[in-house]
C-alpha cells in the first residue's frame, strides 16, 4: 500500500510540474 501511495505522489508532482512547465512555456511566447 505503501509502495502505492508513493507512485500516485510522484505521479501527482510530475504532472503538476508538466502543467507550470507549459504555463511557463506560454508566458515566455516560447510557443
Amino acid at each position: 500500500m505503501n509502495k502505492y501511495a508513493t507512485e500516485i505522489k510522484w505521479g501527482g508532482i510530475f504532472t503538476v510540474a508538466s502543467l507550470l512547465w507549459l504555463l511557463l512555456e506560454k508566458s515566455l511566447g516560447w510557443h
